[in-house]
């Protein structure tokens, strides 16, 4: 059974018409590890590596990325929204239903299971090759993306 963890980006502040800075400027905007939520009141507890410390969110700030189960081959947890790149350490056979060298994609949920979404309509089941590097995430690393369309 694998372990269920979240990390949450967090969204920039909102700076509204009269000056006043809604958000959390000692936290910016980015990826945190989330350590509890709430759904009763909708919060989330973030951690801040770089202020050692806790801080609580509403669920309306944040963007949740669930953990996969599953490693890049360089140890690196991989959760849902992050971009991965395919390196083999095996041949793989050619064909459609294989994903390519060096080829990008997105991991989504779907279908009971994760999947990488690469360039449409090929998906490839992020268990069955787990030759995938972690390579950025949606949300800090758009343009990763703009060249696989």
């Amino acid at each position: 059974m694998r372990e269920i963890k979240f990390m949450a980006f967090l969204r920039s502040n909102q700076r509204l018409p009269n000056g006043i800075t809604l958000g959390y400027e000692k936290y910016p905007k980015g990826i945190y590890e989330v350590m509890e939520l709430n759904f009763a009141n909708e919060t989330a507890t973030l951690w801040s590596e770089k202020e050692q410390t806790c801080f609580e969110v509403s669920f309306r700030k944040i963007e949740l990325m669930q953990y996969t189960g599953v490693n890049d081959k360089n140890g690196v947890e991989i959760y849902d929204g992050y971009i991965v790149k395919f390196e083999s350490s095996v041949p793989i056979p050619e064909g459609p239903d294989y994903p390519k060298e060096g080829q990008i994609g997105v991991v989504k949920y779907g279908f009971c299971d994760y999947y990488v979404e690469a360039k449409s309509p090929c998906r490839f089941n992020l268990n069955e090759l787990g030759d995938w590097i972690v390579v950025g995430n949606i949300y800090e690393n758009p343009e990763i993306l703009k060249d696989t369309k």
